[in-house]
């Protein structure tokens, strides 16, 4: 399954989208680029706890 993100810091927005790799259990980063969506982009809040939550499935 791949998670897909559109968001912004600062007054750039970006897209972030990762999957886990059931083999390896590593998450890896499908693509990571500039985004031309600004209706879809969210604060840093919603990136900061996707991320939280891929560290943590990565412990577990």
């Amino acid at each position: 399954m791949v998670y897909a993100y559109t968001f912004r810091t600062m007054c750039k927005y970006g897209y972030i989208a990762i999957m886990r790799n059931e083999l390896t259990k590593k998450w890896i980063i499908k693509s990571f680029k500039p985004s031309t969506n600004k209706l879809l982009a969210v604060g840093n809040n919603a990136m900061q706890i996707a991320l939280k939550k891929a560290i943590i499935e990565k412990k577990g």
